[in-house]
């Protein structure tokens, strides 16, 4: 089980010009969390479910002035990893998840305009190959995710020349190191 919260201390702003701005998320957060594993000798398999909830946020467009309000929303997450020992040395991760992404209410406090965010679910899938130089000592990893963003639209009832649609998705490669202190 696994319990987080963020509050919000810094406000969050767009920056403009010379200006400043913050990478403040402009809200509280709280996330919730359950996972389950069963570990053998060569496999481990865990299964999770969780869920983030993103309270109310206010953004400040430093150009413009105007105050950009986004009401709270839940993110439902699924999730799995695995692992795959080959040897004592080589293993091999496989994990996922899935985000079932809110439609949050978004207006301009300044100057009145409504529109409907609908995010778009978020799925990842990730795979790493690791070899202990080190036997749990120093380890190194080849990782690999690729993340299915889905359609993402904002929806304007009373101006629909401004609906906009995004449809992407990302690959992400590298490599780490870790070091385990004892």
């Amino acid at each position: 089980m696994k319990g987080a919260y963020s509050p919000d201390l810094f406000p969050m702003k767009t920056t403009a010009g010379s200006g400043d701005g913050t990478v403040a998320a402009g809200g509280a957060a709280t996330s919730l969390g359950l996972a389950l594993g069963r570990e053998t000798k060569f496999l481990t398999v865990q299964a999770s479910v969780s869920g983030q909830w993103v309270g109310p946020s206010d953004l400040r467009n430093m150009t413009s002035g105007d105050t950009i309000h986004t009401s709270g929303y839940w993110v439902p997450t699924l999730g799995f990893a695995t692992q795959t020992r080959i040897t004592p040395r080589l293993s091999v991760n496989i994990d996922g998840n899935y985000n079932i992404e809110p439609g949050p209410n978004v207006i301009n406090q300044d100057n009145g305009v409504f529109y409907q965010s609908n995010r778009g679910d978020v799925g990842n899938l990730g795979m790493a190959v690791n070899y202990h130089f080190i036997p749990n000592r120093v380890v190194g990893s080849l990782n690999y995710n690729h993340t299915f963003y889905g359609l993402t639209d904002n929806i304007y009832p009373g101006l629909a020349e401004r609906d906009s649609f995004t449809d992407r998705s990302a690959d992400t490669f590298g490599a780490t190191v870790r070091y385990v202190f004892r």
